[in-house]
């Protein structure tokens, strides 16, 4: 028997509908049988679902063999190096990197890795919409990366990474950085020794951020009630490279989890 949950809306008496609510549980709970309590039993009915069909969108990349996805200063130029707090990016099309201080992940010039996939979403049909009450009834994006990485080389002490999330709106063909999500990775804090080619870092990065109208509205100005996400991206940058930095990359999985507004 699939329970429906009852939703409170405006000027219903809440004492009224939280004894209708309660109750209603308790006969649907009152009501299973000893096979739905087995391990396996439970199901979409009793565990409605609060990510739309289709939502789970990943992006999952390992590179063949012993093939790592490098990223070196003289193939990306001036995009290397990180000068600038929340700089947003323009569109991947043309070789295009984004920002003049970051780049895509897995983007097709990188140097001596197997083929990859850009770590890159774009979202079905026209995208989501978090405004309340939209169409879409999408109220967050949630944005989850984890990045392994294998080495960092460069003769410059305190060299870092940073890792951040971009996302697009169907009104603009700008990529806008969600400043919070920025999170930097110390070379020397993971080697023992920084000069040592041969001492690899093979460190992991999780990195997560929730995509909202607010969070929408503070970083493109956009009105969240007029736009649509039309997809979200993973870029990377070095803070003090020089000609000769390298970052190493292992593996990376990217996945973004619209959540409803509701679970009717």
């Amino acid at each position: 028997m699939a329970w429906n949950p009852d939703f409170f809306s405006d000027g219903q008496q809440a004492n009224l509908l939280l004894n209708t609510t309660l109750t209603n549980a308790r006969t649907y709970v009152n009501d299973l049988d000893r096979l739905a309590l087995r391990r396996g039993a439970f199901n979409v009915d009793m565990t409605p679902s609060i990510i739309p069909s289709g939502g789970n969108l990943v992006v999952n990349h390992s590179p063949a063999g012993a093939n790592l996805h490098s990223y070196l200063a003289g193939t990306f130029l001036g995009s290397y190096n990180y000068t600038t707090y929340g700089a947003d990016g323009g569109s991947t099309n043309g070789g295009d990197l984004g920002t003049g201080d970051r780049f895509l992940l897995g983007h097709p010039s990188q140097a001596g890795a197997a083929a990859a996939p850009a770590c890159s979403i774009t979202f079905p049909a026209s995208g989501y919409k978090l405004a309340n009450n939209s169409n879409s009834g999408v109220q967050g994006i949630l944005l989850n990366a984890n990045i392994e990485i294998a080495d960092v080389q460069d003769a410059n002490a305190n060299i870092r990474v940073m890792f951040c999330f971009q996302f697009k709106i169907d009104t603009s063909a700008t990529w806008w950085t969600i400043r919070v999500s920025e999170r930097f990775v110390s070379r020397d804090d993971h080697k023992i020794s920084a000069t040592d080619t041969n001492e690899y870092m093979w460190y992991d990065v999780p990195l997560a951020s929730l995509l909202t109208a607010s969070v929408l509205q503070a970083e493109s100005g956009a009105d969240p009630t007029a736009v649509f996400v039309t997809g979200a991206r993973v870029m990377l940058s070095v803070v003090n490279a020089n000609a000769v930095s390298g970052v190493f990359l292992n593996r990376f999985r990217f996945s973004a989890l619209p959540f409803l507004s509701s679970l009717a």
